[in-house]
């Protein structure tokens, strides 16, 4: 089974030190609510865009202790035809790398790697489409749950 390198960009900042990416900075506290906090001395931020299939994407970052364990990208889809046409691309290329996804509901795909997992979600989010992908590292088994 490939490991998440395969991906290129989404996994370029994981198990990488926090500190390493600039800028940097501190997520909305509604943000952070809504996606919660998992791990002891966890932080959640938000790092510069990064571009990958010809799109921009917002980067997002959870790390314990200056480690980062989860890499998330999100980027707007347009509308209806768009966003499907997109997401279909992005969840080829996952498919390609990985294999056959694990569906979990509506909008929502999962895809084991050697050293973590990645999900696919496709959402509606403060009126727009959006695509996202998360990357999780294997290495946050080993930090200390909240």
């Amino acid at each position: 089974m490939p490991s998440l390198k395969s991906l290129g960009v989404p996994a370029q900042f994981l198990n990488a030190k926090l500190s390493s990416v600039v800028p940097l900075s501190r997520m909305r506290q509604l943000e952070q609510r809504l996606l919660g906090k998992w791990f002891r001395h966890e932080r959640l931020c938000l790092g510069p865009d990064q571009p990958w299939l010809g799109r921009q994407w917002e980067l997002r970052i959870a790390s314990v202790r200056d480690s980062i364990y989860k890499v998330g990208l999100e980027t707007i889809s347009g509308d209806y035809e768009e966003s499907v046409e997109f997401a279909s691309r992005v969840h080829e290329l996952i498919s390609a790398t990985f294999g056959q996804a694990e569906g979990k509901g509506e909008g929502v795909w999962i895809w084991d790697a050697d050293d973590g997992n990645v999900v696919l979600q496709v959402a509606h989010v403060m009126e727009e489409r959006r695509v996202m992908v998360f990357l999780t590292s294997r290495n946050a088994q080993q930090f200390q749950r909240k």
